[in-house]
This record gives C-alpha cells, sequence and structure tokens, in this order.
C-alpha cells in the first residue's frame, strides 16, 4: 500500500471510503487488498502537518480502479443495496430507517 502523490492521480481512481482516521483507512484498504482490489490512500497535502482532522481538508480517501469499485463497495457495505456515487466518485450510502 502506497501514498498517492499528485502526479498518480488519474481519472481512473475512485474513492469507494472516507475517513478522518488514518489507521481505520489503512484497515480498509488492507481489507481490500487481501480480496485482491489494489487500493490506494489519499489525503490533502499538509493535513498532518497543520493538524487538520476534521472536514474536507482532514478526510482521508481509500482509492481503487474505476473498474474495481464495484467489487470494493461489495466487499466494504454487503448488506447495503442502497450505495451510490456521487459525480465526484465519492460513494454515498442510502441509511434505512432501521440503520440510523
Amino acid at each position: 500500500m502506497t501514498a498517492l502523490r499528485p502526479q498518480d492521480r488519474s481519472p481512473h481512481w475512485q474513492s469507494v471510503y472516507v475517513t478522518n482516521s488514518r489507521p481505520d483507512a489503512y484497515i480498509v484498504a488492507g481489507r481490500l487488498e487481501h480480496e485482491g482490489i489494489a487500493a490506494l490512500i489519499h489525503s490533502e497535502a499538509g493535513r498532518d502537518a497543520l493538524g487538520i482532522h476534521i472536514g474536507a481538508l482532514g478526510a482521508i480517501h481509500v482509492l481503487v480502479d474505476a473498474t474495481d469499485a464495484a467489487a470494493a463497495e461489495a466487499i466494504l457495505y454487503p448488506d447495503s443495496g442502497d450505495v451510490a456515487f456521487l459525480d465526484d466518485g465519492d460513494v454515498i450510502r442510502n441509511l434505512d430507517d432501521n440503520d440510523e
């Protein structure tokens, strides 16, 4: 698992999980890699140096190749039939009343 450098960013990478916890991101990426899906972890430059751990600047994204996004989604959200992708590639889940 490697950190994503800006020059590595390309349209084929898609965010399938967002968290503010670096250990959480590594656990999710490790799970995907265990299932055979290559995963990268990306956060904004300066996130840790500036101590920003909330909001959009504190977000850590787990990225997979767009062709693996559906398989990653099935692994990460096995019980959710209501998963959708935003235009920017981020994943959203529609929660049922029972999930709240």
